[in-house]
């Protein structure tokens, strides 16, 4: 599972940062980026990149972004 985010940063508005929850241990950073350049305008592609325990959920199983966005200052 995946949060895709707006990271605040000094030469632009917001930078791209994503959460990612992983299932496989020997899940790394240069894969997840090597993955989103196959698929994603270069300016599109997360410039960080944390992994997380668990994302927060609604009930109904969304995700709560607003919970996330507050991660976002902290990372």
């Amino acid at each position: 599972m995946k949060g895709y985010f707006g990271s605040p940063d000094e030469r632009s508005s917001d930078t791209p940062m994503v959460f990612i929850v992983k299932n496989d241990s020997s899940l790394i950073e240069e894969a997840v980026i090597t993955h989103y350049r196959e698929g994603l305008i270069n300016y599109k592609v997360p410039k960080r990149i944390a992994f997380v325990d668990d994302m927060g959920k609604a009930p109904v199983g969304k995700v709560l972004r607003r919970g996330s966005r507050e991660r976002v200052t902290t990372c």
